[in-house]
């Protein structure tokens, strides 16, 4: 398995709130497309995530990215992500948790948890802090995985703001 672009590799990405169509409509970040999260999963310093504005991760809520593989057979190993220069680090992706499945919405298994840490490289796309990934072992491959944020590093505006720069994911097609 090798880190990835998501979008680069013809992975859907996208993000949800429990409070926006039951969480299962597409949100589209900032703007309701602006700075939705495949901004963040290509390599270029053309944007970045930033959630939409009230529907962030403050008290019960969280926020969902679900990324689509083209194909359900697809091993994946690995998230990691950071979040961009501009925004105060305390935007920035904090408690996570992480599952796989076989259908947009679950059922899921999960598979990892973990806690970020505030890092970002710029506007370089590169992921030198180990603190800004979360690695497992994967026991079944899927067509689904779903990143839930359950906290930032303590912003409160905009219902908890969440950003994010530059993304990637360990993955692997099917073996033919």
């Amino acid at each position: 398995m090798d880190w990835k672009w998501p979008a680069e590799h013809s992975v859907d990405c996208k993000d949800y709130h429990p409070r926006i169509g039951g969480g299962q409509e597409e949100v589209g970040g900032w703007g309701r497309g602006t700075d939705k999260l495949a901004n963040a999963c290509d390599s270029s310093a053309a944007g970045y995530f930033h959630t939409y504005n009230g529907y962030g991760v403050n008290g019960a809520d969280y926020v969902d990215f679900i990324f689509t593989f083209d194909d359900e057979n697809t091993w994946c190993s690995g998230y990691r992500q950071s979040g961009p220069s501009s925004f105060p680090v305390t935007t920035f992706t904090k408690d996570i948790e992480i599952y796989t499945g076989d259908a947009n919405f679950g059922p899921w298994t999960k598979v990892a948890t973990d806690s970020h840490s505030t890092w970002h490289n710029g506007g370089t796309p590169t992921f030198p802090d180990d603190g800004t990934t979360t690695e497992w072992t994967p026991t079944a491959p899927s067509k689904y995985l779903l990143v839930r944020t359950l906290t930032n590093h303590g912003n409160t505006n905009h219902g908890g703001q969440l950003t994010v720069r530059f993304l990637q994911l360990k993955f692997s097609p099917p073996s033919k």
